[in-house]
């Protein structure tokens, strides 16, 4: 295989397959990036982008037209522990998977690796990874609280084309309302980690590199808007792991565990003459306390909230919430579990209804799960079922929760309470805003 990256006018372009897939910034942003930074960005935002692909074609040997990369062993360290994940989702052997990874041989133009070589001062300013979902919503809202100027980026992929409708439709309101503009970054790349694209098997290969593959994104932004902190919603649950079928670790989300922001955090410290960071203002938090804050605090924000991925089903096209997914279902539970009217934020169907049991993995369900959802996230499902069913939730989902586990639950609830509406230990958010989310996350979950 052979891969073809160049500089483009407004961003990268990569050639695979004599097909060209761009990231396009807007041009005054690119124009003002550094033309030493933007060679360096191109060797290594081309190397992670053909990680999954060479997988995806069973390639033995792949020759970049680029230099080393810097950041080569990071981005294969990352793949790796990707893996174990990926096999098991796909129902595929993880060993042969990880052996056809390390046997594939990556070729360079030369081997004169780059370093960055970057001047400029950055400010006490944010860009944060917009998506409305409830992490990116409180994270704006909280940012704003504080004082922290931000710019709220968007990163637009074409294979999502409901998705990319129903964010246009939210940026517009959420423009109307607040006077608050999103940038958007326009990632044709993204069609290189999507096997479905090429025609092949649906797979979870490409999954694992998205927020990386986001963090380089954001580097000319951060040059652009002078902004020293990048902001991804990672909240604590993204550090869940368990045991797959062949007895590894295995990472649902692992680019978005705490341990790897830490590598993310050297790269953007790397890249800007150790200036910029990659924080996560919820990193703090569960799902359930996410929820709570953003709603009883920023009502009129948390409306927008939509986080469903709503090209996956036929469904999707009437609603940005399908209503017929693990996603929905996991958030509708936990809308509940907060005393939250779930059509506040668009449901129109009530998923607490017998057709929708198999969405729920509390009820070991089957149909259109998403990784996360099918092996981690249990107990916060469970105990969501406990809150809503205290709060007077009915329907036939209710009734089976309180025949199958209210015993159970009720004699753990200080456990749940406690491990759910605490505020954990960060490593990502600088001491000088510390304080100031810490204490609105207090005041809120008291």
């Amino acid at each position: 295989m052979h891969i073809t990256s160049k500089i483009i006018e407004d961003g990268i372009s990569i050639s695979v397959h004599d097909k060209n897939y761009s990231l396009k910034y807007p041009l005054n942003a690119w124009k003002s990036y550094p033309d030493v930074m933007k060679d360096f960005l191109n060797d290594n935002f081309s190397y992670l982008k053909i990680l999954p692909t060479a997988i995806m074609f069973n390639e033995t040997e792949v020759t970049l037209n680029t230099s080393s990369p810097l950041f080569q062993f990071t981005f294969y360290q990352m793949m790796l522990n990707h893996l174990p994940y990926s096999a098991d989702y796909d129902n595929i052997n993880i060993s042969s998977l990880i052996k056809k990874f390390m046997n594939t041989r990556f070729n360079f133009k030369d081997y004169n690796v780059k370093f960055p070589q970057y001047q400029e001062e950055l400010n006490e300013k944010a860009i944060i990874n917009f998506t409305f979902g409830k992490e990116s919503l409180l994270t704006y809202a909280v940012s704003h609280e504080i004082g922290l100027p931000s710019t709220l980026v968007y990163v637009e992929e074409p294979d999502v084309p409901l998705e990319i409708n129903y964010r246009k439709q939210a940026k517009e309101r959420f423009y109307r309302e607040f006077k608050v503009d999103v940038t958007t970054l326009y990632n044709e790349t993204a069609l290189l980690r999507n096997p479905e694209h090429f025609n092949l098997k649906k797979s979870a290969i490409g999954d694992g590199q998205i927020i990386t593959e986001y963090c380089l994104a954001m580097m000319p932004l951060t040059h652009y808007y002078r902004s020293k902190y990048i902001l991804f919603g990672n909240e604590n649950s993204c550090n869940q792991s368990y045991i797959s079928k062949e007895g590894f670790i295995a990472h649902p989300v692992f680019d978005q565990t705490h341990r790897w922001m830490i590598e993310l955090n050297n790269i953007a410290q790397q890249m800007t003459n150790h200036q910029a960071q990659v924080v996560s203002l919820v990193e703090s938090l569960y799902e359930l306390a996410i929820l709570k804050i953003l709603h009883s605090r920023y009502t009129e924000i948390g409306k927008y909230q939509m986080s469903c991925f709503p090209d996956d089903n036929e469904y999707g096209k009437n609603n940005y919430w399908c209503h017929h997914c693990s996603k929905c279902a996991r958030v509708f539970i936990l809308l509940l579990a907060n005393n939250i009217d779930p059509k506040r934020v668009g449901f129109t169907e009530n998923m607490l209804g017998k057709d929708f049991k198999d969405y729920f993995s509390l009820f070991s369900g089957s149909k259109n799960m998403t990784g996360w959802d099918k092996n981690c996230g249990r107990d916060e499902q469970l105990y969501s079922f406990y809150l809503a069913y205290k709060n007077g939730a009915k329907g036939y989902l209710i009734d089976k929760f309180k025949e199958q586990f209210l015993k159970d639950v009720t004699s753990r609830e200080d456990e749940f309470f406690k491990k759910f509406f605490s505020i954990y230990d960060t490593i990502t958010i600088p001491k000088k805003i510390k304080s100031k989310v810490t204490s609105i996350y207090k005041e809120e979950l008291n």
